[in-house]
C-alpha cells in the first residue's frame, strides 16, 4: 500500500490495542532521463545465454539469497535462469577482467521496462558496477522509447543514491505492514 495509508493505519490500528509495523518500505523509482554514473568502470554488459546457464542460475540463485523476496532452491534457480535467457531479459556487467560482477534481469511490455533483482557479487560491492550496468540499459530502453522503471528497497541509502544519481526518480513508496496484538498490562 501507499506510504500515508501505511502511516494512518499504524496509527490508528494502534489506538485499538494493535502492534502493526513496516515490514517491507519500497520505493518506486522512473528514469526518463538517464544520466552516466559520476564514476564510470571499464568492462561491458552482456545479455547472457544458453552457453552460460551455470552462470545466470549462479547469479538468480545468489541474488535471491540476497534480496529475499523469494528464495530460489538449485533447481528453481535453473528454471528461472533458462527462462529469462529464453526472453533475453537477464543481464550480467563483465568486468575488464572478464568476471562477472553483477547482475540484474528485466521485464518489459509497450511502454515500461522493469528492472529488477538488482545484485552485486559481495567482493565488488561499492564499485560501481551495478549503476553502470543499469545506466547502459536504461539509455537503450529509452532510445527504444519505453521507460525504464524499477523498485528499490527505501531503506538502502547506497542502491536509492544510485539510481537517483543515475537519474531515476522517485514516484512513490509502498509498503507492507504487519501486525501482532500488544501485549495487555498486568
Amino acid at each position: 500500500m501507499k506510504y500515508e495509508i501505511a502511516e494512518y493505519l499504524i496509527k490508528r490500528l494502534a489506538e485499538d490495542g494493535e502492534n502493526a509495523r513496516i515490514l517491507v518500505n519500497m520505493a518506486a523509482y522512473d528514469c526518463p532521463t538517464p544520466r552516466p554514473p559520476k564514476k564510470q568502470v571499464d568492462g561491458q554488459l552482456e545479455v547472457l545465454t544458453e552457453d552460460e546457464l551455470e552462470l545466470a542460475a549462479r547469479m538468480v540463485r545468489e541474488a535471491s539469497k540476497a534480496i529475499g523476496d523469494r528464495i530460489f532452491t538449485e533447481e528453481e534457480s535453473v528454471q528461472e535462469a533458462k527462462a529469462q535467457i529464453a526472453k533475453r531479459s537477464i543481464f550480467i556487467w563483465r568486468s575488464a577482467d572478464g568476471e562477472a560482477v553483477s547482475f540484474c534481469s528485466k521485464t518489459e511490455d509497450e511502454h515500461y521496462v522493469k528492472i529488477s533483482h538488482v545484485y552485486t557479487v559481495p567482493e565488488f560491492c561499492r564499485r560501481n558496477y551495478a549503476g553502470q550496468m543499469i545506466y547502459e540499459i536504461c539509455r537503450e530502453v529509452v532510445a527504444n522509447g519505453q521507460m525504464p522503471m524499477l523498485y528499490a528497497d527505501a531503506d538502502y541509502y547506497a542502491s536509492n543514491r544510485c539510481y537517483q544519481n543515475i537519474g531515476f526518480e522517485l514516484k512513490g513508496r509502498l509498503v507492507t505492514i504487519g501486525c501482532s496484538k500488544a501485549k495487555e498490562e498486568r
